[in-house]
């Protein structure tokens, strides 16, 4: 997981427990869609365990799930952050030649 990722993380488990102290959130990343079975059943678990103990859902949702999953409590679904691509060219002026 990239450094960006984490304190991203960070702050939203930050502000989506702020009233109910330390330990109010936990993170998920959701199944990829080509995801076998043992690792929906390890999903499922952590999903539960969550719920059981009250918790704020921070989700990390990459696609759309293969499967439905009904959270119950909140839920705050976070996409993967990517690196944007930027593409850089120099601007033409009259002609062939490019601006300085």
């Amino acid at each position: 997981m990239s450094t960006t990722l984490k304190r991203r993380l960070e702050r939203l488990e930050r502000l989506a427990g702020r009233n109910k102290g330390a330990g109010s959130t936990a993170t998920l990343i959701e199944p990829a869609a080509d995801a076998s079975e043992e690792q929906w059943h390890q999903f499922a678990i952590r999903k539960t365990e969550a719920e059981a103990a009250g918790r704020v859902i921070v989700a990390i949702r990459y696609v759309q799930p293969v499967r439905p999953i009904a959270y119950r409590g909140r839920v705050v679904f976070v996409p993967p952050k990517k690196p944007a691509v930027i593409e850089v060219r120099p601007l033409q002026t009259e002609g062939n030649s490019y601006a300085h």
